[in-house]
């Protein structure tokens, strides 16, 4: 049955380069080439902004966007003096002087820069003034203080702060899609629509930072900064700006640009040209919300080619015999006067799908027995058009609910991939 019914399968890195999928697919007797090994779209995108940071070479030339790991060097040189011990209290007493809200002042993760590099900006940026306000008092009580006037100056260097609120808006739309590729109950052709949308999307952008226009409709952070960045000033104090401030407005856009051409290439490299051509014709194949929203019912003859295709797609899958088309159809009648009969005159369904929630209906929908005698045929053609996403962020979430240390003793005992298995 486990092979039968097994189509892919998820691993964190490492296990990849351990051939632990082939192992998989040996013990399983399974084919290799059926089963999809986790395409981690999640970890491609925590990549493709470790090669944009690094400033790597690309397969053409690209403009040097080395600024971008400047970027966190500095905001790390800013936050190792408030994240812990006097500095944070200092800055809490001015927050509260000054009655403004203190965002957590957080620091980077280095296995998952990516993740948290976002939430890093944007909590820097709204802590900005407090941030300068204990700079500037410092700096009066001790003048002699060369690092200090130093991280003053950075803070208030015009170029500095107008990067950095650009690229957190626009780490926001990297923040959005890699939390989609996350979903549990996302399917792999949805996760592939959204991949294109957002290379879409960058490719708008860098049009727009070309043309020297801002986005706004997709920087909010920013635009809602932009007078006040035109006139060379940021939460009340001037920044330290070339004296042409329109010029130094348009150099931002230009940077910016550059950095959204880097990340489409690595992007395209990385992601795009790389996604499983599964995925394509999963969506015209297996997503039956694209027959539902159809401007009109399908043919019966449609019907029974469509039914046709699953029929031999899963026939050949789990090389078993399944009956008919016609019984098929039939089985799939008695399901649904089944559950259409429980909603109607069962209390504990009428409620519960009138209700708020729908997870309860289903829960009692898939214990419930009764609703499936007779009609297990069905029940398997079914689960080939109901597939999840192949996640390897969902795996790692499984696997931390058992006690690691046991898991780390079974590994050095035992053949991994029958442990797996």
């Amino acid at each position: 049955m486990f092979a039968q019914q097994w189509t892919g399968h998820a691993y964190d890195g490492q296990y990849f380069t351990l051939g632990v999928p082939e192992e998989m697919c040996s013990l399983a007797g399974n084919c290799v080439d059926w089963t999809l090994p986790g395409w981690g779209g999640a970890h491609r995108l925590e990549l493709v902004l470790g090669d944009t940071r690094q400033d790597k070479e690309g397969t053409v030339a690209l403009p040097t966007v080395a600024w971008y790991s400047d970027l966190a060097t500095k905001v790390s040189s800013q936050l190792s003096k408030v994240s812990y011990g006097k500095g944070y209290e200092e800055v809490r007493k001015i927050a509260t002087d000054l009655k403004e809200k203190l965002y957590n002042p957080a620091r980077f993760c280095e296995t998952r820069f990516a993740q948290a590099e976002r939430k890093v900006y944007l909590n820097f940026l709204r802590d900005w003034h407090i941030f300068q306000v204990r700079l500037q008092g410092r700096a009066k009580e001790f003048p002699a203080d060369e690092e200090t006037r130093e991280l003053l100056k950075v803070l208030k260097n015009f170029e500095f702060v107008g990067l950095l609120m650009g690229v957190t808006d626009l780490l926001e739309h990297t923040m959005f899609l890699s939390l989609k590729l996350q979903t549990v109950n996302t399917l792999p052709w949805e996760h592939r629509q959204e991949m294109l949308n957002f290379e879409v999307l960058f490719k708008q952008l860098l049009k727009e930072f070309r043309a020297e226009r801002l986005p706004t409709s997709h920087m909010s952070f920013f635009s809602e900064k932009v007078e006040e960045f035109r006139k060379g000033k940021f939460a009340g104090v001037s920044l330290l700006a070339c004296t042409n401030k329109r010029l130094s407005f348009e150099y931002l856009m230009v940077q910016l640009g550059d950095w959204c051409e880097v990340v489409l290439h690595f992007y395209h490299t990385r992601i795009i040209s790389d996604i499983p051509e599964q995925f394509a014709w999963m969506a015209e194949c297996f997503d039956l919300r694209i027959l539902i929203s159809s401007p009109c019912p399908l043919s019966e003859q449609a019907q029974l080619d469509n039914l046709a295709k699953v029929h031999a797609w899963a026939t050949d899958v789990g090389k078993i015999r399944l009956p008919s088309i016609e019984d098929l159809r039939e089985q799939h009648l008695v399901l649904k006067q089944r559950l259409v009969t429980a909603f109607q005159t069962s209390p504990k369904y009428n409620m519960r799908w009138t209700g708020a929630s729908g997870c309860v209906i289903m829960e009692d929908i898939f214990t419930d027995t009764s609703l499936y005698e007779g009609v297990s045929d069905w029940l398997y053609l079914f689960t080939h058009c109901s597939l999840k996403t192949i996640c390897e962020e969902v795996v790692e979430g499984m696997g931390s609910t058992i006690d690691a240390h046991a898991i780390g003793d079974i590994l050095v005992k035992e053949n991994l991939g029958t442990f797996l298995l």
